[in-house]
């Protein structure tokens, strides 16, 4: 007997060790950037002309947290 698996099931996982391994990769850059005590601003305009400002610092105490 073979295990069967559909297409879209297959794209799913893929998709998602996809997404997994750039969400690792980006909290090892994102790790490296840091700074004792000092705060990294990351600041971006998005397509409406709204400027969006956030503290690293804060968003990886959130996700520290988390775990």
């Amino acid at each position: 007997m073979s295990n069967v698996i559909s297409l879209d099931e297959y794209r799913k996982k893929r998709e998602e060790e996809a997404e997994r391994q750039i969400a690792n990769e980006l909290h090892m850059l994102l790790s490296e950037l840091m700074l004792d005590d000092e705060p990294v601003i990351i600041t971006y305009e998005d397509s409406d002309g709204t400027i969006h400002t956030y503290n690293l610092n804060e968003l990886s105490d959130l996700t520290d947290s988390s775990d």
